[in-house]
This record gives structure tokens, sequence and C-alpha cells, in this order.
């Protein structure tokens, strides 16, 4: 009896071994885990500092790029062609003052839309009369012959014309907005430099805008006037005078981005400008700045290879609509390749260039919801078998925030450029109260990116003094600021 009692003890002492020892095992790689995830999470924060100190934008920064640009742009009014802003003349010597009547078309192409625009103007009136279609740009007519593209604009726009137009009344008046880089040789004629926005039309570069447009119309049998053609940014800053007196700039934040302001002519000394001209309009193009202060990335400069125009319109880059997507994925694709998201997995879904839109930067950005973060990833194929943690999901929603808030501090750098240009940024005396228009989706739907603009802008005017700014979103402006140009347009 003895034997089975002996026998039963051993038998239990074995067990509790062997339990024992399983649960030390357990514990064992339960605190490998603990240590494995604690160290991914420092591992993410301390590469995270890195990108926070390279896309923060300090006040430093700011001023830096402040300065340099405004000297670009000084150098290049004065004929220097190696300044990387070329301050372009638009010819538009005059802006709205809201005394304006009559009715007018608008035709707007410059992104991934073209705008066909109705536009009645009535004398002191505040209200404006407006009708509008838009369509979308097909990457089929982006790249087709040039004439194929003025051909679909007039075939869409015909149609629509006709249904205001007074048979009496003679031709058509149409201001034409058209944002791209072009040399102005009058206020209805120019010659287009290159395409951007992902335009490459076989045909179009040297050629002349307006004469395309009038012999598109003619092929589908309607003769029209186009007494100006402007770039958007000048049609914003003419919209934003019509509406705000003291409007003295025009910019552009959206698919890309640009701004326009009046200077005068006895500082302009590369252009021949009509005899008697006070002011002119610049468009200054500064989506072609490129300096040494702009804060870059090797994610910006990958990008800058991978596009159809390596080497130029870097700080558009880094600014515009287009790219704020393409720029947090391939930040995103670090992060994962150094084994700090996905556990190293990169999904090839993140892989595909430009998978990730714009629209889910701001959203992010503007919720910083991880719930949120959470599903949009999961639609986009790029949070596989919700395998994303809670604090991978809060990265990537760090990694929206930190992108679109150096595009905002870079924007503003460029306003105050301007502004400086202008002698009215403090630098010469007390900043005086004006208006800056502002179009596009950017601006407009991206609310952290509204306010991180006018952070810098008080972080370096003070507080008071940027009180007398007034950013104004100027809803439609590239539209109906072309149709007020033509109302002011000689006949």
């Amino acid at each position: 009896m003895w034997q089975l009692k002996l026998a039963g003890r051993v038998i239990t002492t074995c067990i509790r071994t062997v339990a024992a020892l399983y649960l030390g095992v357990r514990a064992g790689i339960a605190a490998e885990r603990s240590i494995v995830a604690f160290h991914s999470r420092a591992s993410r924060r301390i590469f995270l500092y890195q990108y926070k100190k390279l896309l923060r934008v300090p006040k430093r920064i700011l001023l830096q790029i402040r300065d340099e640009m405004a000297s670009h742009a000084r150098r290049s009014l004065q004929g220097d062609k190696s300044s990387t802003m070329p301050m372009l003349p638009a010819y538009v010597d005059r802006l709205p003052t809201g005394s304006e009547s009559g009715t007018f078309f608008a035709l707007d192409l410059g992104g991934t839309n073209f705008r066909v625009r109705y536009v009645a103007l009535e004398k002191g009136k505040d209200e404006i009369d407006t009708k509008s279609v838009q369509y979308k740009i097909s990457k089929a007519i982006m790249t087709a012959p040039v004439e194929d593209l003025f051909d679909y604009m007039a075939s869409k726009s015909v149609p629509f014309m006709r249904r205001f137009l007074d048979p009496k009344a003679g031709r058509p008046r149409i201001g034409f907005t058209f944002s791209f880089p072009m040399e102005q040789t009058g206020i209805a004629s120019a010659r287009l430099l290159r395409w951007t926005k992902g335009y490459s039309c076989p045909g179009g570069v040297g050629s002349d805008p307006v004469r395309l447009l009038k012999d598109a119309f003619a092929r589908k049998g309607m003769e029209v006037d186009v007494p100006v053609l402007a770039n958007d940014t000048v049609a914003v800053l003419a919209a934003g005078r019509y509406y705000h007196p003291d409007c003295r700039m025009g910019v552009i934040l959206g698919t890309g981005t640009n701004a326009a302001y009046m200077e005068r002519t006895a500082r302009i000394a590369r252009a021949e400008l009509p005899s008697g001209t006070e002011e002119m309009a610049i468009n200054t193009e500064w989506a072609d700045f490129l300096g040494e202060s702009l804060p870059t990335l090797p994610e910006d400069r990958g990008l800058d290879e991978a596009s159809f125009n390596t080497g130029l319109q870097l700080y558009e880059k880094m600014i515009s609509g287009m790219r704020l997507g393409e720029i947090v994925r391939r930040i995103l694709v670090t992060l994962g390749r150094r084994g700090l998201l996905w556990g190293g997995d990169v999904p090839l879904e993140l892989l595909v260039e430009h998978r990730i839109p714009t629209s889910l930067v701001s959203r992010l950005d503007d919720g910083r919801k991880v719930a949120d973060a959470r599903m949009v990833l999961t639609e986009l194929g790029l949070n596989p078998g919700g395998c994303l943690s809670r604090n991978e999901l809060q990265t990537v929603i760090e990694v929206c925030s930190l992108v679109g808030r150096r595009a905002a501090r870079l924007s503003a750098a460029g306003m105050l450029a301007i502004m400086n240009l202008m002698g009215i940024d403090g630098s010469d005396g007390p900043v005086p109260d004006f208006t800056i228009a502002v179009d596009g989706g950017l601006f407009e739907k991206y609310a952290s990116f509204r306010d991180n603009v006018g952070e810098a802008l008080r972080e370096v005017l003070g507080e008071e003094a940027a009180k007398r700014v007034a950013l104004r979103h100027a809803g439609d402006g590239s539209g109906d600021g072309a149709a007020m140009l033509a109302a002011i347009a000689p006949a």
C-alpha cells in the first residue's frame, strides 16, 4: 500500500514540475513579446521624433524661406534668369471695383476639372448671378494632342453657353483661366512654357492658348471673343478685389499652388509694358521656387525623381494637394521597411504610387480618430487582417498631421515673402489691414491646414499684426475673376 502512496506522490510532483515549467515558459514568451512591443514602440517614437525635427518648419526656417523667396522674386523682376521665381507679368493693369455690369462667360482649366461658368454682374449688387457646369479631365485627354484637349473643352462649352446667349448681343465674351506656366505677350495672348499637373499634350508648348481656344470654338460652329487670358491666381486676385477693396494677393492652394499680386511697373525691368501703366498683376509661379532653405526629406527627393518634371517645382511638390498623400505614403513605406509598422511586412497595396489620396490625409489629420484610421486604411487594403495596433494607427495619423502642417507652414512662408516684397509685412512699418483671397481644395476642405497657415502667420507677424491680415476663401474665384476681368478688358 505504501508503494502506491509513494507512486502517487511522485506523479503529483512530476505534474507540478511540468506545470511550473510550462507556466514559466509561457511567462517568458509573454515577457519577450512585451519587450519586443516596447522596443517597437520606442523605436517608432525615436524615428518619428527625427521626422518631426525635419517636418516642423520652425519660425527660424519660415524666415529663411521668406527671405530667400523674396530675394529670388526681386532678382527676377530685374531680369535675372537664374532666379527660381519666374514673376511673369500678366498684362492686367487694373482690377475690378464692384461696379461692373454685363453678362460674361468664364472657362477654367488648370487641374483635374474643367469648368464653364456664366456670370451676370450688376453694378451695386454684392451678389452675382452664376451658373456653371464642371467636367472631369480624363488622363487620356490630359496626354492627347493639344487640339483634342481644346476640342473637348469647346464641345462641352457650346451647349451650355447657348442656353444663356442673347442672339442680338453679338459674340460671347469669355474670360479664359489657363493655369499653366505661360509667358504673356498681352492681356489676351501668351506662349505656353510647359505643362504641369499631369498634363503633357503634344503640340501645346510654345502655342498661344487663346488662339487654340478660338479655333476649337470655330470648329464647333461658334465665334467667340476672348479678351482676357489669366492664370488662376490672377483671376482669384481679381475676384478678391471685386468683393474686398483691400485685397492685395490671390493665392491658390489646391491641386497645385501659386500666387499673384499687383506690382509697381517701375520695379519691373524684364518686360515691355504698355505706356502709362502704373501697376501690373504679377503671376509669381512660386511653385518653381527652389532654395537651400527648403526642408526636404529623402521622401521628397524620391517623389521628385519619380515625377514627370524632375528637378522642377519642388516647392509645389511639398505643398500641393496632388502630392501630400504621396509624401505620406513614402514615409509610411520607410517606417514599414524598418519594422516599425506592419511588423516589417509592408502591404503590397502601399507600394503602389499615389495609393494614399490627400483626402485621407486631411480626414485623419482633422479627425485624429483611431477608429477612423482603422476603417479607411482597411478600405484601402492597408490594414490586412486588422493587423495594425492602436499605437501603429496613431503613428499613421501623426505622419498625416506632420506632412499637412509642414505644407501649410511652407504656404505661409510664401505669403510672407510676397508681403515682404510689397513692404507690408511689418519690416518697413506697421502691417496694414488687407485681404488675401485664397482658392483651392486644400484651403477650403482641410481645416487643420487653414489653422496651421494662420498659426505660422501669427508666429512671424505677431498676434496683433496678424489680426489685420484676413485670409478669405474665394470660392469659384478662378472662374468668377476671369469673367470680372473680361468685364473691364478693352473691347
